[in-house]
């Protein structure tokens, strides 16, 4: 398992030289199912009133958007990205694959 953070504008650049897009719009249970751990309830609610369905996470906001591919958490802001990245290295020997979150 690997969590990458980054700030966006790398995951940008490389986005536009792998694919040009991004695409999906995964909830945290989605995310936790794909990569094969469990979240408690408690942290799904707290992950989930991060979440927002529009992609367009505006820079500042105490919101996240998680792309499907690739496979990116996208924050609004530091404090956002620490909150998720907090709870997420909770289960980093359990997370399937690669799982990126950077923010704006």
């Amino acid at each position: 398992m690997r969590i990458t953070v980054k700030p966006v504008i790398a995951i940008k650049d490389k986005i536009k030289s792998d694919m040009g897009i991004r695409l999906g719009n995964l909830t945290f249970r989605e995310l936790a199912e794909r990569h094969q751990f469990t979240l408690t309830e408690e942290e799904l609610a707290t992950l989930e009133a991060l979440r927002q369905d529009n992609a367009s996470i505006e820079k500042g906001a105490d919101k996240c958007h998680i792309f499907d591919m690739p496979r990116v958490i996208v924050c609004g802001n530091k404090d956002t990205q620490h909150r998720v990245v907090d709870i997420l290295m909770k289960y980093a020997g359990e997370i399937k694959g690669e799982i990126q979150i950077g923010t704006l």
